[in-house]
C-alpha cells in the first residue's frame, strides 16, 4: 500500500482538475493522498466533494510559500483544520502575496525587454494560485 502526500491540481500549478487527479489516485490504488496546492485549499475542497466511500483517505494539505530571510521556501503542512478561519485568512494573504510576486516578475521581464502583459498572466492563472508556470 502506498500514499502520495504531495500532489497539485490546476488550482495552483498542476495540470489536472481535482476530478482528474482523483481518477489517477483511484487507478493507483493509493491508501491515502494529499492535495498540497500552493497557498490554496481549492483543489482539496473540490476533491473532498467528489470522494466516494471506498476512496483512499484524503489528508488535508497545502504548500505554503514562506520567506526565510531573503530566501523563498515552500513548506508543506498537513492534518490541519481546513475550516479554521484564521488559517483561511492567512491563505488569502498568501495568495495576495503570490499575485504581487507575479506582478514583480512581469515587471522584471519588461525591464529585460520582454513584453508579458500582466493581464495575460492573470487570464492564464484564472482562479488558481498564480505561479511562475502562468507567467
Amino acid at each position: 500500500m502506498t500514499i502520495d502526500l504531495h500532489m497539485h491540481t490546476n488550482a495552483s500549478d498542476g495540470l489536472l482538475t481535482a476530478r482528474e487527479l482523483l481518477v489517477l489516485v483511484r487507478e493507483a490504488r493509493l491508501l491515502a493522498f494529499s492535495i498540497t496546492d500552493h497557498d490554496t485549499l481549492e483543489g482539496y475542497r473540490a476533491a473532498l466533494k467528489l470522494l466516494e466511500p471506498d476512496d483512499p483517505e484524503l489528508i488535508s494539505g497545502v504548500e505554503l510559500s514562506v520567506q526565510a530571510g531573503e530566501d523563498d521556501m515552500h513548506m508543506l503542512a498537513y492534518l490541519f483544520d481546513p475550516d479554521n478561519a484564521d488559517f483561511n485568512a492567512a491563505l488569502t494573504e498568501f495568495l495576495e502575496a503570490r499575485n504581487r510576486r507575479g506582478r514583480r516578475i512581469v515587471e522584471k521581464l519588461r525591464d529585460m525587454g520582454l513584453s508579458v502583459p500582466f493581464s495575460a498572466v492573470e487570464q492564464e492563472a484564472g482562479n488558481s494560485a498564480m505561479g511562475r508556470p502562468h507567467i
